[in-house]
């Protein structure tokens, strides 16, 4: 269920209606990922808010392995990625950082993916991220 989706809903007429929603997210699952040649890679699903420290640990464990040698990176401003150690590991390897200007979602091509996987994930129903992933990743032949 999308957390803008409301659980239930009442129609009053001249009343005023009440109704209690606990909208603290429960069993969120994040992606992080990474477009090479128009194509999702380096997908890692975690059970918890993005936080630097996890997204170094997807830098080294996860994109540095599947990364070409001396790749250009894009990102936006986001605050977890501007770890001054994350950018000193992306240059041990070779790799540059270009920085998106500041709120600029339309210049990131990633943006446009995960929406779409929003998208996908509410046509088909699903609820285990793992197989939306699968079937996205098998859709758009990244496997």
């Amino acid at each position: 269920m999308d957390k803008a989706t409301r659980k239930k809903s009442a129609y009053c007429v001249f009343l005023r209606c009440f109704d209690v929603y606990n909208w603290k997210v429960k069993n969120q699952t994040n992606a992080i990922g990474a477009i090479y040649n128009n194509k999702l890679f380096a997908v890692g699903l975690y059970e918890c808010s993005i936080n630097s420290q996890v997204f170094y640990s997807w830098v080294e464990q996860v994109l540095l392995p599947e990364l070409p040698p001396n790749s250009v990176i894009v990102m936006d401003n986001a605050t977890f990625h501007k770890r001054q150690d994350i950018q000193e590991l992306m240059q041990k390897h070779n790799h540059t950082i270009l920085w998106l200007p500041p709120y600029s979602p339309d210049l990131n091509p990633i943006e446009q993916v995960w929406s779409w996987i929003k998208g996908l994930r509410q046509d088909w129903r699903l609820d285990c991220i793992d197989k939306l992933f699968f079937y996205f990743m098998w859709l758009c032949g990244s496997f």
